[in-house]
């Protein structure tokens, strides 16, 4: 009895600790490459370049243990990470002047990479598209400077809602929006409200309103700035205002 009781126990703290037993830890990833500007193929250094596991990915669950990975490229655009688990990544490039690698318009698309245990993934090459600007200079009717008012770069497609970026005037007047994707954009200068009393005493305001590049308050009037690859575009323009009156 004693004997039998024995190899009841035995047996049940086999189970248990098959159990209990620590999941095996797969061999880790390498992964290394290149990054380069688009067309011109020339080195890009002080890229920072992500690897996001990707929560799309069949093998990501909350007990996935993955953790991101980083680098910035040397002088000659390579990089090299270490110690990366195997699963589904992201690839996030970001370098300023450029657009990022992850953008969701029609020139990028979010890069996956798919490592396997122990994978040593290398020689990857990525091209990175410099980015356009729109700059300017926003005044009112007299031509003086406005400055802290809101201007925003809008797609003219009206489908690439993510490139619509803005800026702010500084004291000067002056603006400039960066990583802008190749395409054509209306560009709308918003003021802070601020009000300019009229001078024929009718007891009439003007208040700025939102104006359009060259100067319009329809935006079916507007005229559509065309943005390409690294290229600089100028829009200056006058705010519009509009009358207001106080009913007491």
């Amino acid at each position: 009895m004693p004997h039998r009781l024995g190899l009841v126990l035995l047996l049940a703290c086999g189970s248990l600790a098959a159990q209990i037993s620590p999941t095996p830890i797969q061999p880790i990833c390498s992964v290394s490459g290149q990054v380069v500007q688009e067309s011109a193929g020339t080195p890009l250094r002080k890229v920072s370049i992500t690897l996001a596991p990707s929560e799309g990915s069949v093998v990501f669950s909350r007990q996935d243990t993955r953790e991101a990975h980083s680098a910035i490229t040397d002088s000659d655009g390579h990089f090299q990470m270490e110690g990366v688990q195997p699963g589904e990544y992201r690839v996030i490039l970001v370098r300023s002047g450029f657009l990022a690698a992850t953008r969701r318009s029609r020139l990028y698309s979010s890069t996956l990479l798919s490592l396997a245990a122990g994978q040593s993934l290398q020689g990857l090459l990525f091209r990175m598209r410099p980015a356009g600007v729109i700059k300017g200079k926003i005044v009112d009717e007299d031509g003086d400077a406005v400055p802290g008012a809101s201007v925003m770069a809008i797609s003219a497609s009206g489908h690439d809602a993510e490139s619509n970026l803005s800026a702010t005037t500084n004291d000067l007047g002056e603006y400039r929006i960066p990583g802008l994707p190749d395409g054509k954009f209306a560009v709308l200068a918003q003021p802070q409200g601020e009000v300019i009393e009229m001078s024929d005493q009718s007891g009439a305001k003007k208040i700025y309103a939102p104006t359009y590049y060259p100067g319009t308050l329809d935006r079916s009037q507007a005229t559509s700035v065309g943005i390409h690859s690294g290229e600089e575009a100028t829009a200056n323009f006058n705010l519009s205002s509009s009358r207001t009156f106080t009913v007491k």
